[in-house]
């Protein structure tokens, strides 16, 4: 897909991210359209202030990766499912399909939001009793899953070369596990500890009020299932299991959170009985609305800057850890195009383990003046081609640690 886009709009930075952003905007919009049919105009606004907010969508919608696409079509997904369940019609049903496709395409770790999307079927069948939805749920599975079997097979031809580093999650200790991963999928200390607050506020008026009940079992259902389905995949070989992967989740926990805030403040209006209706009502609502959102943004402000250094796309668990430093793949790419002769292949150094230390033998630090760093002088020695081989196709290239445009 990002060979496609750079053939149109070439690959500056700004292009190469651009679909990133784009995507992030419009799983906003979409995440705000789900609270609608959840919880009303108050809470679907909520929900997509509070996901707009959240330092790790600002990470992700601006880095040349497929997380933002495929958090963009888990959103679409979902809307349309709801939307089919309102109404089945054939139609309705062929662009669920359609979305699911999508987010196999982006991510296939993300087609784990199926097991969400299969209590939404579940609920609705429970309360209207109609087995047609399912079937068109159960079909719509079936066929994207057949048209998908080819990528899903290469897919895992590849898992040996690509998430070799990823350690199994431990089910020992399901607190760490839920701990860290609740830390990854919003990049801000302070911003999970207000996100768990909303959450657990919007379970309880759903125990207690039984208000949207419904919509809340579906929502923690597509939190938690997913990332339950992957971990225990992830036992039975190659370990799927990174915040990332599951980023698709914050479209429900941060619907969770909409409501919690929505609930409190409908509680605190009546406690101190405050206007429910007229331009009084609408003005106090408003004030209350700028202010939540600004204290949440000023709450996590300094994350919102950290997500946006060099060295946080790095940092794969921001802001757990410590950061790893950063690679200055620029000046390495242009030092080895400087090196570069017709006639030659690519140096045996650059095909070892030792070219990750000689891309940046430094770690960058924040604030230096340039992403660059000083690299010693290759080794001379090289392996040479045929010169007629060599004349028709350019180097090859060493591959970078992390992969820039749509890669894992």
């Amino acid at each position: 897909m990002l060979h496609f886009w750079i053939s149109v709009f070439g690959n500056s930075p700004t292009a190469l991210r651009m679909p990133s952003a784009l995507a992030m905007a419009g799983a906003a919009v979409l995440t705000t359209q789900i609270g609608v049919r959840l919880y009303g105009r108050a809470g679907g606004l909520a929900g997509g202030l509070v996901f707009a907010v959240i330092p790790a969508v600002s990470r992700y919608g601006q880095e040349a990766r497929a997380y933002a696409l495929a958090l963009f079509a888990v959103a679409l997904a979902t809307l349309l499912l709801l939307r089919a369940l309102e109404r089945s019609s054939a139609g309705r049903w062929i662009g669920y399909a359609a979305a699911l496709l999508l987010v196999c395409l982006a991510h296939v770790v993300a087609l784990s939001c199926l097991a969400g999307h299969l209590v939404a079927v579940w609920l609705h069948w429970r309360k209207e009793r109609d087995p047609r939805p399912a079937r068109w749920f159960a079909g719509s599975v079936l066929v994207v899953l057949a048209l998908s079997a080819p990528l899903l097979l290469l897919a895992h031809s590849q898992v040996d070369n690509q998430l070799t580093w990823l350690a199994k999650p431990n089910l020992l200790q399901p607190q760490h596990l839920a701990m860290d991963l609740w830390t990854d999928l919003y990049a801000s200390r302070v911003g999970e500890l207000i996100a768990a607050v909303l959450v657990l506020a919007a379970l309880a008026l759903a125990l207690r009020q039984r208000l949207e009940r419904a919509a809340t079992v579906f929502l923690v259902a597509g939190g938690v299932l997913p990332v339950i389905a992957v971990a225990l995949v992830s036992q039975l070989g190659t370990s799927y299991f990174l915040g990332r992967y599951l980023l698709f989740t914050d479209v429900a926990w941060s619907l969770l959170a909409g409501a919690g805030l929505v609930g409190a403040w409908r509680l605190l209006a009546e406690r101190v009985r405050l206007p429910r209706g007229g331009r009084g009502a609408v003005a106090v609502t408003a004030v209350a609305a700028a202010a939540a959102l600004g204290l949440g943004l000023l709450a996590v402000w300094p994350n919102q800057e950290g997500v946006r250094t060099y060295g946080s796309h790095e940092w794969t668990h921001y802001p757990r850890g410590t950061n790893p430093g950063y690679y200055a793949y620029q000046g390495a790419a242009d030092l080895l195009a400087k090196q570069a002769r017709p006639a030659t292949a690519s140096s045996t150094w650059a095909t070892t383990r030792s070219w990750s230390t000689w891309v940046c033998p430094t770690t960058w630090a924040p604030g230096s003046p340039s992403t660059r760093c000083s690299s010693p002088a290759p080794p001379s020695r090289t392996t040479a081609t045929s010169r007629s081989s060599a004349a028709t196709r350019p180097p090859a290239w060493p591959r970078p640690r992390t992969g820039s445009g749509w890669s894992s």
